[in-house]
């Protein structure tokens, strides 16, 4: 079975919904690359347009039929040291503030992933935490928070388990500590680097996230690019109040806080230290 639009005005109805739900912008160029990605779920639950799974989905949505949605519109193309210069600036300022707390005899870290896709990012800088930290790493409280919208690619993040070619760009090193080879072309991650990190789903558009303490680092790479101007100045807003004072915002390449973002300076192009 064939699936179509339908009625005029559907996709611009879905387009809204998807906005104020989960922060995404979908233009109206982007119209079928969307029907594609939707496809395979309206064939299989009998809709032969998109007004018909609009309208009987999404029109006073669960839970449940939201999480399918971003499930299959969402785009999650990653891989392994993807931005590799982030991660050498991390691990020179996550080194310093390991010196800085073990001078005031502090010994914790908190790092969170805003949006870890398949956790190829979370699980880098776990590595990179564990060898920072190395032999003291039992005495320190310390890892990854990896959070996501997506169901399905969180499951593949706990699962563990990727491509050869996806782990091509990690150091060599890296790679034979922190894999193991299976069958095949595929790799798994060790037991003891699963263990760094925790993996949650969690909407980026909630008003108030569920954390009791501040983080040190924050990533959100590649996701703002997806979001208007308001809707990036209110999430900025709210990372900011969940970033110690001193702490990182790391965003991606192509992105940009706003000028005069309150109490964020460059430290250098994607990287944002709050001051106050």
């Amino acid at each position: 079975m064939d699936v179509s639009i339908g009625n005029d005005g559907t996709y611009e109805r879905l387009a809204g919904l998807v906005s104020s739900q989960f922060g995404i912008q979908l233009d109206p160029s982007k119209q079928d690359l969307v029907l594609g990605r939707l496809r395979r779920i309206m064939r299989d639950r009998g809709y032969a347009t998109l007004d018909d799974y609009v309208a009987a989905e999404l029109a006073s949505p669960s839970p449940g039929a939201l999480s399918d949605l971003i499930d299959r519109i969402s785009t999650n193309h990653t891989y392994f040291w993807r931005e590799s210069g982030h991660f050498t600036l991390f691990t020179e300022l996550l080194r310093e503030l390991i010196s800085q707390r073990e001078a005031t005899g502090q010994r914790d870290v908190r790092v969170w992933c805003a949006a870890c896709s398949s956790g190829e990012e979370p699980y880098t800088l776990a590595m990179l935490l564990l060898e920072a930290l190395g032999p003291r790493r039992a005495r320190w409280q310390a890892g990854v928070l990896a959070t996501d919208i997506s169901s399905r690619v969180l499951e593949v993040a706990r699962a563990g388990i990727y491509g050869v070619e996806n782990v091509a760009r990690l150091p060599d090193a890296m790679a034979r500590r922190w894999f193991n080879r299976r069958s095949g072309d595929v790799v798994e991650v060790a037991a003891e680097l699963r263990e760094e990190v925790m993996f949650r789903r969690l909407n980026l558009m909630n008003e108030r996230f569920p954390f009791k303490a501040p983080f040190d680092f924050i990533f959100i790479r590649n996701v703002m690019i997806y979001f208007d101007a308001d809707t990036r100045a209110a999430l900025i807003a709210r990372l900011r109040r969940h970033l110690n004072i001193g702490g990182y915002l790391v965003v991606g390449h192509s992105e940009s806080l706003p000028q005069g973002a309150d109490g964020m300076v460059s430290v250098r192009p994607s990287v944002y230290r709050r001051v106050t």
